[in-house]
């Protein structure tokens, strides 16, 4: 890999030069000699950047989803949770997401706990997209709760309850249990009128 070709595009970049810096993102992309050496520079890469951020699609499909890839082949904790973390990228690629089994970010983020339980990166990941979720399903009470559509409500009323329990579990500190409570109220009183 060169790495003085992903300097020189960092600058184009900031001097928006928009052709010059695609142009020189794609020779870096293709200075590498071999998935090691792109695991090096993803590892190191990932390293300094937040989940969620948008990471440039040429060097996302390019270095670091392949590196992620065959982490999740392997079953490797790190690489699943960073695709998870990534999801903002995997989003807009469908093919990409297709190589995963079309996995959400939230199986992505279970997957990994499930992998390394006491990893607390996984379980803060994990905590945080649940109640995240939780947030989103729950922000139009009382006018009705956002169940994903393609499941009937009452499977999905009974997954809520499921991750409303690994929520709590994963909650030590109880940093949650006002929002986590909060969520599960608006549920069941949503299931009670239904019901009703």
């Amino acid at each position: 890999m060169d790495q003085r070709l992903y300097a020189k595009f960092l600058t184009e970049t900031e001097a928006g030069l928009k052709v010059r810096a695609k142009a020189t993102i794609r020779d870096f992309v293709d200075s590498f000699a071999d998935l090691a050496e792109m695991a090096s520079w993803t590892k190191e890469y990932l390293s300094t950047s937040r989940p969620g951020e948008l990471i440039r699609h040429e060097l996302y499909e390019g270095v670091i989803f392949p590196v992620l890839l065959s982490g999740y082949e392997r079953k490797d904790a790190w690489s699943i949770c960073w695709l998870a973390n990534t999801w903002r990228n995997l989003a807009k690629a469908e093919h990409l997401r297709r190589r995963i089994s079309f996995q959400h970010q939230t199986e992505l983020f279970k997957e990994a706990y499930l992998l390394e339980p006491h990893s607390e990166v996984a379980r803060e990941r994990l905590l945080s997209d649940l109640v995240e979720g939780f947030n989103f399903m729950g922000h139009e009470w009382p006018i009705g709760i956002l169940y994903d559509p393609s499941k009937p409500w009452p499977n999905a009323y009974w997954e809520a309850q499921q991750e409303i329990r690994l929520a709590r579990e994963l909650d030590t500190a109880g940093l949650h249990a006002r929002e986590i409570d909060d969520f599960e109220e608006k549920i069941n009183a949503d299931f009670a009128r239904r019901k009703g």
